[in-house]
């Protein structure tokens, strides 16, 4: 993780964002980013912006899947959950938990959701619906809110994603 990485990452989210009216136009471009480059990102740039219940989101990004490790404060959630389900959980679980969660991002045509296949809680293996739940009540207390298990539109014209072993490529 550097600085240096976190600014590549910013300076080409700023490209994409700069190019929307020429794909408006019909033309293309992909963008390329690393492991390091989204990582250093997520941790130095977005972490001020996230909810007090994410405490850290580390990515691994390999063939065609995704792996995500957060640590979740489950005290903070509690007291910003909306939901019977999610209530639940975050009187369930106190403290400080890390999640490991790894699946695929299905993506295509502007929208994309992660598809969970495997999670872990602290170690243990949790059922994925139980993990589903505890990824969207994070989600949704993050600004703006959103639940990564649903289909959504991909923002700065994103068509699609192809994941690759410590590489992510965005396709506008």
């Amino acid at each position: 993780m550097s600085k240096a990485a976190a600014e590549r990452c910013a300076e080409k989210i700023g490209t994409m964002e700069r190019f929307l009216p020429e794909k408006e136009a019909g033309k293309s471009q992909s963008t390329p980013f690393t492991e390091e480059e989204i990582n250093s990102y997520l941790q130095l740039v977005l972490k001020p912006r996230y909810h007090p219940s994410l405490r850290t989101l580390e990515v691994t990004l390999k063939k065609d899947r995704l792996r995500a490790r957060a640590l979740i404060d489950f005290d903070r959630l509690r007291g910003s959950s909306a939901g019977v389900f999610r209530n639940l959980l975050a009187f369930m679980f106190s403290g400080v938990r890390t999640l490991d969660a790894e699946g695929k991002l299905h993506t295509g045509s502007g929208r994309g959701r992660f598809e969970l296949e495997e999670a872990r809680f602290d170690g243990r293996t949790l059922p994925a619906g139980v993990v589903n739940e505890i990824i969207a009540a994070v989600g949704m207390r993050q600004n703006p809110p959103f639940n990564p298990t649903e289909p959504s539109s991909l923002p700065y014209g994103i068509e699609r994603v192809e994941i690759g072993p410590g590489e992510l490529v965005a396709y506008q």
